[in-house]
Protein backbone atom coordinates (compact mmCIF):
# COMPACT_ATOMS: atom_id res chain seq x y z
CA UNK A 1 0.00 0.00 0.00
CA UNK A 2 1.48 3.13 -1.10
CA UNK A 3 0.17 6.90 -1.58
CA UNK A 4 -2.64 6.35 1.07
CA UNK A 5 -4.85 9.11 1.94
CA UNK A 6 -5.15 10.18 5.63
CA UNK A 7 -8.40 8.09 5.50
CA UNK A 8 -7.52 5.15 4.32
CA UNK A 9 -8.31 1.88 6.50
CA UNK A 10 -7.03 -1.44 5.15
CA UNK A 11 -8.99 -4.50 6.57
CA UNK A 12 -8.34 -8.22 6.65
CA UNK A 13 -10.43 -10.99 8.22
CA UNK A 14 -10.63 -14.49 8.67
CA UNK A 15 -14.50 -14.98 7.70
CA UNK A 16 -15.29 -18.80 9.99
CA UNK A 17 -16.03 -17.92 13.88
CA UNK A 18 -13.94 -19.92 16.32
CA UNK A 19 -15.43 -20.56 19.76
CA UNK A 20 -12.89 -18.55 23.08
CA UNK A 21 -13.58 -21.81 25.23
CA UNK A 22 -10.02 -22.61 22.98
CA UNK A 23 -6.89 -20.55 22.34
CA UNK A 24 -7.49 -18.52 19.27
CA UNK A 25 -4.26 -17.36 17.48
CA UNK A 26 -3.58 -14.78 14.61
CA UNK A 27 -1.18 -13.50 12.94
CA UNK A 28 0.52 -11.95 9.62
CA UNK A 29 3.64 -10.71 7.93
CA UNK A 30 4.38 -6.88 7.14
CA UNK A 31 7.04 -5.09 5.12
CA UNK A 32 8.09 -1.56 4.88
CA UNK A 33 10.19 0.04 2.24
CA UNK A 34 11.38 2.73 1.39
CA UNK A 35 9.96 4.75 4.70
CA UNK A 36 11.63 7.56 6.48
CA UNK A 37 11.39 8.32 10.48
CA UNK A 38 8.57 10.54 10.06
CA UNK A 39 6.12 7.95 8.33
CA UNK A 40 3.78 6.81 10.55
CA UNK A 41 2.05 3.27 10.72
CA UNK A 42 -0.21 1.16 13.06
CA UNK A 43 -2.12 -1.96 13.01
CA UNK A 44 -4.87 -3.24 15.36
CA UNK A 45 -5.43 -6.87 15.75
CA UNK A 46 -8.84 -7.58 16.78
CA UNK A 47 -11.45 -10.02 17.61
CA UNK A 48 -15.51 -9.43 16.69
CA UNK A 49 -18.59 -11.23 16.80
CA UNK A 50 -18.84 -13.71 14.15
CA UNK A 51 -22.72 -13.19 14.04
CA UNK A 52 -22.15 -9.16 13.36
CA UNK A 53 -21.13 -7.76 9.85
CA UNK A 54 -18.15 -6.35 9.40
CA UNK A 55 -19.18 -2.52 10.04
CA UNK A 56 -17.47 0.71 11.52
CA UNK A 57 -14.32 1.16 12.62
CA UNK A 58 -12.21 4.76 12.23
CA UNK A 59 -9.31 6.38 10.81
CA UNK A 60 -6.23 7.31 12.18
CA UNK A 61 -5.64 6.99 15.99
CA UNK A 62 -8.69 4.56 16.16
CA UNK A 63 -6.66 2.19 14.28
CA UNK A 64 -10.13 1.03 12.44
CA UNK A 65 -11.62 0.09 15.88
CA UNK A 66 -12.94 2.27 18.49
CA UNK A 67 -14.25 5.37 16.20
CA UNK A 68 -13.38 8.44 13.38
CA UNK A 69 -11.19 11.06 15.09
CA UNK A 70 -10.82 14.78 15.05
CA UNK A 71 -9.52 14.46 11.68
CA UNK A 72 -12.50 13.63 9.64
CA UNK A 73 -14.91 15.53 8.15
CA UNK A 74 -18.14 13.50 9.98
CA UNK A 75 -18.49 11.24 13.11
CA UNK A 76 -18.05 7.51 12.19
CA UNK A 77 -18.90 4.70 13.95
CA UNK A 78 -17.14 1.88 16.25
CA UNK A 79 -16.06 -1.74 14.75
CA UNK A 80 -19.59 -3.46 15.15
CA UNK A 81 -19.63 -6.32 17.33
CA UNK A 82 -16.30 -5.67 18.95
CA UNK A 83 -14.92 -7.97 21.26
CA UNK A 84 -11.03 -7.01 22.05
CA UNK A 85 -8.39 -4.60 20.24
CA UNK A 86 -5.03 -4.76 20.42
CA UNK A 87 -3.44 -1.69 19.57
CA UNK A 88 0.25 -1.33 17.81
CA UNK A 89 1.12 1.87 16.44
CA UNK A 90 4.24 4.11 15.97
CA UNK A 91 3.35 7.47 18.05
CA UNK A 92 1.38 4.90 20.49
CA UNK A 93 -1.72 7.14 20.53
CA UNK A 94 -4.36 4.38 20.62
CA UNK A 95 -3.65 4.49 24.05
CA UNK A 96 -4.61 8.33 24.60
CA UNK A 97 -8.09 9.82 25.63
CA UNK A 98 -9.85 11.52 22.45
CA UNK A 99 -13.13 13.73 22.34
CA UNK A 100 -15.25 12.86 18.69
CA UNK A 101 -16.89 15.78 17.03
CA UNK A 102 -19.92 14.62 18.52
CA UNK A 103 -19.08 15.19 21.79
CA UNK A 104 -18.40 11.90 22.72
CA UNK A 105 -15.19 10.41 24.61
CA UNK A 106 -12.67 7.84 24.47
CA UNK A 107 -11.25 6.98 27.73
CA UNK A 108 -7.30 6.61 27.83
CA UNK A 109 -3.52 7.52 29.19
CA UNK A 110 -2.97 11.62 28.86
CA UNK A 111 -0.45 12.97 26.13
CA UNK A 112 2.17 12.84 28.86
CA UNK A 113 1.90 9.65 29.35
CA UNK A 114 2.20 8.77 25.60
CA UNK A 115 4.82 5.82 24.35
CA UNK A 116 5.40 6.19 20.49
CA UNK A 117 6.37 2.25 19.65
CA UNK A 118 3.96 0.66 21.96
CA UNK A 119 1.00 -1.85 22.52
CA UNK A 120 -2.14 -0.73 24.08
CA UNK A 121 -5.35 -2.90 24.40
CA UNK A 122 -9.15 -1.55 24.25
CA UNK A 123 -12.47 -3.80 25.32
CA UNK A 124 -15.89 -4.63 24.30
CA UNK A 125 -16.83 -1.18 24.77
CA UNK A 126 -13.64 0.74 23.46
CA UNK A 127 -12.23 1.33 26.77
CA UNK A 128 -9.07 1.78 27.41
CA UNK A 129 -7.77 -1.33 29.53
CA UNK A 130 -6.09 -0.24 32.73
CA UNK A 131 -3.59 -1.95 34.06
CA UNK A 132 -2.06 -3.58 30.74
CA UNK A 133 -0.67 0.00 29.48
CA UNK A 134 1.79 0.90 26.38
CA UNK A 135 4.70 -1.66 25.88
CA UNK A 136 7.99 -0.28 24.32
CA UNK A 137 8.31 -2.58 21.55
CA UNK A 138 10.49 -2.90 18.34
CA UNK A 139 10.89 -0.29 16.02
CA UNK A 140 7.86 -0.35 13.90
CA UNK A 141 9.16 2.35 11.77
CA UNK A 142 11.71 0.06 10.10
CA UNK A 143 12.25 -2.09 6.29
CA UNK A 144 12.44 -5.54 6.68
CA UNK A 145 9.98 -8.44 6.58
CA UNK A 146 8.60 -8.98 10.29
CA UNK A 147 5.40 -11.54 11.60
CA UNK A 148 2.93 -9.95 14.49
CA UNK A 149 0.73 -12.70 16.49
CA UNK A 150 -1.43 -12.57 18.88
CA UNK A 151 -3.09 -15.24 20.84
CA UNK A 152 -6.56 -14.97 23.22
CA UNK A 153 -5.46 -18.14 25.92
CA UNK A 154 -6.76 -19.78 29.53
CA UNK A 155 -10.04 -19.16 28.62
CA UNK A 156 -10.26 -15.78 26.96
CA UNK A 157 -8.83 -14.63 29.97
CA UNK A 158 -4.90 -14.15 29.07
CA UNK A 159 -3.67 -11.97 25.92
CA UNK A 160 0.13 -12.68 24.59
CA UNK A 161 1.86 -10.63 21.48
CA UNK A 162 4.78 -11.58 19.95
CA UNK A 163 6.86 -10.94 16.91
CA UNK A 164 9.85 -11.78 14.78
CA UNK A 165 12.00 -10.56 12.20
CA UNK A 166 12.98 -12.64 8.97
CA UNK A 167 15.55 -15.24 10.02
CA UNK A 168 14.78 -15.44 13.05
CA UNK A 169 13.80 -18.74 14.17
CA UNK A 170 11.69 -17.66 17.59
CA UNK A 171 9.21 -15.12 18.44
CA UNK A 172 9.99 -12.58 20.75
CA UNK A 173 7.64 -11.98 23.85
CA UNK A 174 5.83 -8.40 23.60
CA UNK A 175 2.81 -8.38 25.75
CA UNK A 176 1.69 -11.04 28.39
CA UNK A 177 -0.91 -9.66 30.01
CA UNK A 178 -4.16 -11.42 32.10
CA UNK A 179 -6.97 -9.52 31.48
CA UNK A 180 -11.23 -10.08 33.09
CA UNK A 181 -12.38 -12.92 31.70
CA UNK A 182 -14.03 -11.98 28.42
CA UNK A 183 -17.84 -13.08 28.63
CA UNK A 184 -19.00 -15.74 26.42
CA UNK A 185 -21.36 -18.46 26.61
CA UNK A 186 -20.63 -21.84 24.54
CA UNK A 187 -22.68 -20.50 21.78
CA UNK A 188 -20.00 -17.75 21.23
CA UNK A 189 -17.78 -17.40 18.05
CA UNK A 190 -14.85 -14.62 17.67
CA UNK A 191 -14.08 -13.63 14.00
CA UNK A 192 -10.44 -12.78 14.57
CA UNK A 193 -8.84 -10.01 12.03
CA UNK A 194 -6.51 -7.46 11.83
CA UNK A 195 -6.80 -3.62 10.49
CA UNK A 196 -3.55 -1.77 8.26
CA UNK A 197 -3.56 1.77 9.52
CA UNK A 198 -1.04 4.58 7.55
CA UNK A 199 -0.89 7.68 8.02
CA UNK A 200 -1.94 8.06 11.54
CA UNK A 201 -1.92 11.95 11.71
CA UNK A 202 -0.25 13.96 8.85
CA UNK A 203 -0.02 13.52 5.71
CA UNK A 204 3.02 11.52 5.30
CA UNK A 205 2.67 8.32 3.33
CA UNK A 206 6.31 7.76 1.93
CA UNK A 207 6.30 4.51 3.20
CA UNK A 208 5.02 1.13 1.01
CA UNK A 209 3.65 -1.85 3.55
CA UNK A 210 3.26 -5.20 1.82
CA UNK A 211 0.82 -7.34 4.05
CA UNK A 212 1.46 -11.06 3.85
CA UNK A 213 0.69 -14.63 4.93
CA UNK A 214 -2.72 -14.02 7.29
CA UNK A 215 -2.51 -16.97 9.09
CA UNK A 216 -5.26 -18.22 12.22
CA UNK A 217 -5.52 -20.92 14.53
CA UNK A 218 -8.68 -22.24 16.32
CA UNK A 219 -11.51 -24.04 16.87
CA UNK A 220 -14.81 -23.42 15.77
CA UNK A 221 -16.85 -26.21 17.56
CA UNK A 222 -17.08 -27.28 21.04
CA UNK A 223 -16.99 -30.41 22.63
CA UNK A 224 -19.98 -32.69 22.29
CA UNK A 225 -22.54 -32.04 25.39
CA UNK A 226 -24.12 -35.05 27.10
CA UNK A 227 -27.29 -34.22 24.53
CA UNK A 228 -25.49 -35.57 21.77
CA UNK A 229 -25.24 -39.39 23.56
CA UNK A 230 -27.84 -41.83 23.11
CA UNK A 231 -28.49 -43.82 26.71
CA UNK A 232 -30.26 -47.14 25.94
CA UNK A 233 -32.26 -48.15 29.56
CA UNK A 234 -31.04 -50.65 31.86
CA UNK A 235 -33.06 -53.89 31.71
CA UNK A 236 -34.38 -55.11 34.63
CA UNK A 237 -33.62 -59.22 35.63
CA UNK A 238 -34.28 -61.65 37.80
CA UNK A 239 -31.98 -63.74 39.96
CA UNK A 240 -33.89 -66.78 39.89
CA UNK A 241 -32.93 -66.86 36.37
CA UNK A 242 -29.30 -66.44 37.16
CA UNK A 243 -27.01 -69.79 37.92
CA UNK A 244 -24.63 -68.08 40.89
CA UNK A 245 -22.67 -71.11 41.74
CA UNK A 246 -19.43 -71.93 39.59
CA UNK A 247 -19.36 -75.59 37.87
CA UNK A 248 -16.14 -77.53 39.38
CA UNK A 249 -13.06 -77.69 37.50
CA UNK A 250 -14.69 -74.66 35.98
CA UNK A 251 -11.40 -72.26 34.00
CA UNK A 252 -11.54 -68.79 36.07
CA UNK A 253 -13.11 -66.05 34.44
CA UNK A 254 -10.53 -63.45 33.95
CA UNK A 255 -12.33 -60.36 34.69
CA UNK A 256 -12.35 -57.47 31.92
CA UNK A 257 -10.05 -54.18 33.23
CA UNK A 258 -10.04 -50.87 31.61
CA UNK A 259 -6.75 -49.83 30.20
CA UNK A 260 -4.89 -47.73 32.51
CA UNK A 261 -5.06 -43.79 31.11
CA UNK A 262 -1.94 -42.62 29.43
CA UNK A 263 0.43 -40.13 32.44
CA UNK A 264 3.06 -39.21 29.78
CA UNK A 265 5.31 -42.49 30.58
CA UNK A 266 7.36 -43.43 27.58
CA UNK A 267 9.25 -46.38 28.45
CA UNK A 268 10.41 -46.35 24.70
CA UNK A 269 12.24 -42.81 24.88
CA UNK A 270 14.20 -44.21 28.14
CA UNK A 271 14.65 -43.83 31.48
CA UNK A 272 14.66 -40.18 32.45
CA UNK A 273 18.16 -38.61 34.11
CA UNK A 274 15.78 -35.92 36.17
CA UNK A 275 12.83 -34.76 37.01
CA UNK A 276 10.92 -31.49 36.51
CA UNK A 277 11.55 -28.70 38.83
CA UNK A 278 15.26 -29.82 39.83
CA UNK A 279 18.64 -28.66 38.81
CA UNK A 280 20.70 -30.24 36.24
CA UNK A 281 24.44 -30.22 36.19
CA UNK A 282 27.02 -32.33 34.35
CA UNK A 283 26.50 -34.80 36.73
CA UNK A 284 23.44 -35.93 35.77
CA UNK A 285 24.63 -35.78 31.91
CA UNK A 286 25.34 -38.14 29.54
CA UNK A 287 26.47 -38.95 25.93
CA UNK A 288 29.58 -37.17 24.47
CA UNK A 289 31.38 -34.07 26.14
CA UNK A 290 29.71 -32.57 22.98
CA UNK A 291 26.64 -31.89 23.78
CA UNK A 292 26.55 -33.03 27.54
CA UNK A 293 22.59 -34.56 27.11
CA UNK A 294 20.18 -34.64 30.01
CA UNK A 295 16.99 -36.27 29.39
CA UNK A 296 13.88 -34.70 31.70
CA UNK A 297 10.99 -36.37 32.63
CA UNK A 298 7.81 -33.88 32.66
CA UNK A 299 4.51 -34.39 33.60
CA UNK A 300 1.87 -35.20 31.03
CA UNK A 301 0.06 -31.57 31.85
CA UNK A 302 -0.68 -28.87 28.99
CA UNK A 303 1.10 -25.78 30.19
CA UNK A 304 3.81 -23.10 30.34
CA UNK A 305 7.41 -24.74 31.43
CA UNK A 306 9.80 -22.19 32.97
CA UNK A 307 13.29 -22.75 31.56
CA UNK A 308 16.61 -21.38 33.40
CA UNK A 309 20.53 -21.45 32.79
CA UNK A 310 23.33 -20.23 34.01
CA UNK A 311 27.69 -20.39 34.04
CA UNK A 312 28.20 -20.01 37.51
CA UNK A 313 32.28 -20.06 37.69
CA UNK A 314 34.07 -18.52 34.74
CA UNK A 315 31.42 -17.90 32.34
CA UNK A 316 32.88 -20.27 29.81
CA UNK A 317 31.20 -19.86 26.41
CA UNK A 318 28.10 -22.40 26.61
CA UNK A 319 25.51 -23.18 25.03
CA UNK A 320 21.65 -24.59 25.89
CA UNK A 321 19.59 -25.94 23.21
CA UNK A 322 16.40 -27.14 24.80
CA UNK A 323 14.54 -30.34 22.91
CA UNK A 324 11.06 -31.46 22.76
CA UNK A 325 9.21 -33.72 20.74
CA UNK A 326 12.46 -33.63 18.50
CA UNK A 327 12.16 -30.07 17.82
CA UNK A 328 14.11 -27.31 19.49
CA UNK A 329 11.66 -24.74 21.67
CA UNK A 330 14.39 -22.59 22.99
CA UNK A 331 17.98 -22.26 22.03
CA UNK A 332 20.20 -19.74 23.86
CA UNK A 333 23.46 -19.46 21.43
CA UNK A 334 26.58 -19.33 22.94
CA UNK A 335 26.27 -17.33 26.31
CA UNK A 336 29.08 -16.42 28.87
CA UNK A 337 31.70 -13.91 29.35
CA UNK A 338 32.41 -11.03 26.68
CA UNK A 339 36.50 -12.13 26.30
CA UNK A 340 35.29 -14.83 23.96
CA UNK A 341 33.02 -12.93 21.97
CA UNK A 342 34.34 -11.72 18.41
CA UNK A 343 37.61 -9.51 19.15
CA UNK A 344 37.61 -10.36 22.91
CA UNK A 345 40.82 -11.40 24.55
CA UNK A 346 40.15 -15.01 24.86
CA UNK A 347 38.60 -15.28 21.11
CA UNK A 348 41.30 -17.48 19.79
CA UNK A 349 41.13 -19.78 22.99
CA UNK A 350 37.46 -19.89 21.78
CA UNK A 351 37.45 -20.64 18.49
CA UNK A 352 40.68 -23.71 18.93
CA UNK A 353 38.54 -25.66 21.77
CA UNK A 354 35.26 -24.86 19.38
CA UNK A 355 37.31 -26.71 16.58
CA UNK A 356 38.42 -29.48 18.44
CA UNK A 357 34.82 -30.19 20.28
CA UNK A 358 33.74 -30.73 16.36
CA UNK A 359 35.92 -33.37 15.93
CA UNK A 360 35.54 -35.21 18.73
CA UNK A 361 31.80 -34.83 19.51
CA UNK A 362 28.98 -36.84 19.24
CA UNK A 363 27.40 -37.45 15.53
CA UNK A 364 23.91 -35.24 16.50
CA UNK A 365 23.97 -32.50 14.21
CA UNK A 366 24.34 -28.92 15.77
CA UNK A 367 21.78 -26.44 15.14
CA UNK A 368 22.69 -23.05 13.58
CA UNK A 369 23.86 -20.30 15.69
CA UNK A 370 24.28 -16.46 15.63
CA UNK A 371 27.58 -15.91 13.84
CA UNK A 372 29.96 -13.14 14.21
CA UNK A 373 32.23 -11.35 11.24
CA UNK A 374 35.25 -14.15 11.73
CA UNK A 375 32.43 -17.25 10.86
CA UNK A 376 32.43 -17.95 14.57
CA UNK A 377 29.54 -17.86 16.55
CA UNK A 378 28.65 -15.17 18.82
CA UNK A 379 29.03 -15.53 22.80
CA UNK A 380 26.49 -12.97 24.42
CA UNK A 381 27.70 -12.02 27.51
CA UNK A 382 24.79 -10.47 28.40
CA UNK A 383 22.91 -13.73 28.10
CA UNK A 384 25.37 -15.61 31.11
CA UNK A 385 22.42 -16.32 33.17
CA UNK A 386 18.86 -16.17 32.33
CA UNK A 387 15.60 -17.61 32.04
CA UNK A 388 12.73 -18.14 29.77
CA UNK A 389 9.63 -20.17 28.95
CA UNK A 390 8.03 -22.77 26.49
CA UNK A 391 4.38 -23.78 25.94
CA UNK A 392 3.65 -27.48 26.33
CA UNK A 393 1.05 -28.39 23.74
CA UNK A 394 1.02 -31.66 23.78
CA UNK A 395 0.81 -34.45 26.56
CA UNK A 396 4.65 -35.96 25.81
CA UNK A 397 6.40 -36.66 29.18
CA UNK A 398 10.07 -35.97 28.16
CA UNK A 399 12.23 -33.25 26.93
CA UNK A 400 16.23 -32.88 26.52
CA UNK A 401 18.69 -30.45 27.46
CA UNK A 402 21.53 -30.50 25.02
CA UNK A 403 24.59 -28.55 26.60
CA UNK A 404 27.56 -27.54 24.41
CA UNK A 405 30.11 -26.67 26.17
CA UNK A 406 33.74 -26.57 24.51
CA UNK A 407 36.18 -25.04 27.38
CA UNK A 408 34.69 -27.03 30.03
CA UNK A 409 32.14 -29.00 30.76
CA UNK A 410 31.43 -28.84 34.12
CA UNK A 411 30.71 -25.01 34.67
CA UNK A 412 26.87 -24.86 33.75
CA UNK A 413 23.43 -25.84 35.67
CA UNK A 414 20.27 -25.55 33.58
CA UNK A 415 17.23 -25.42 35.61
CA UNK A 416 13.45 -27.01 33.63
CA UNK A 417 10.30 -26.66 35.62
CA UNK A 418 7.34 -28.34 36.00
CA UNK A 419 3.97 -27.94 33.47
CA UNK A 420 1.94 -24.66 34.93
CA UNK A 421 -0.58 -22.75 33.42
CA UNK A 422 -1.95 -19.33 35.22
CA UNK A 423 -5.18 -19.09 36.98
CA UNK A 424 -6.92 -15.38 36.97
CA UNK A 425 -10.31 -15.58 38.74
CA UNK A 426 -12.89 -13.29 39.08
CA UNK A 427 -16.14 -13.25 40.74
CA UNK A 428 -17.31 -16.37 39.22
CA UNK A 429 -17.31 -19.71 41.19
CA UNK A 430 -16.26 -22.17 39.04
CA UNK A 431 -14.11 -25.32 38.54
CA UNK A 432 -10.23 -24.27 39.52
CA UNK A 433 -11.38 -20.78 40.72
CA UNK A 434 -13.38 -22.33 43.74
CA UNK A 435 -10.19 -23.00 44.74
CA UNK A 436 -8.86 -19.90 45.48
CA UNK A 437 -11.82 -18.15 46.25
CA UNK A 438 -10.09 -18.71 49.94
CA UNK A 439 -6.32 -17.25 49.11
CA UNK A 440 -7.25 -14.28 47.13
CA UNK A 441 -3.39 -13.83 45.97
CA UNK A 442 -2.89 -17.86 44.73
CA UNK A 443 -2.94 -17.73 40.80
CA UNK A 444 -0.26 -19.83 39.75
CA UNK A 445 -1.74 -23.27 39.91
CA UNK A 446 0.88 -26.10 39.54
CA UNK A 447 -0.13 -29.70 38.82
CA UNK A 448 1.74 -32.49 40.55
CA UNK A 449 4.51 -34.55 38.71
CA UNK A 450 3.97 -38.17 37.53
CA UNK A 451 7.12 -39.97 36.66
Amino acid sequence: MSNLPLSATSVAIFEEGLSPEFDITWSFTYELSNSSPADELGFCMFLQDADTALLGGGIGSDLGYSGMTDSGASTGKALSGAVLGIGIDSLGIFALSSTYLNGLTRDGIGADDRVVNSISVRDSNYSYLTGIGTVSAFNLISDGVKTIRARLGNYGSRIQVDYKSQGDVFYTNLLTSNITRLPFTSLSRYRPGFTVVKPLSSGNVRGEVIISNFHVEGKATTELSAANFNFEPIIPFTLSSINLVEPEDAIPLREAKQPLPFLGIEPDVGCPDISCGLSATDANAKGDFFPSSTLYSISAFIGDVDIQWNTPNSKLPTRFVYEYENNTVYDTGYVGNSIYNYEGSARSTFITSLLSSYSHGSDKELPLSAIAADGYPVVASSKAAGSSYFYKDTDSSRITLNVYSPLSSTDWVAFIGCPFYTLSCGTEDSYLCGLTQQHETLRKVVFPEYS
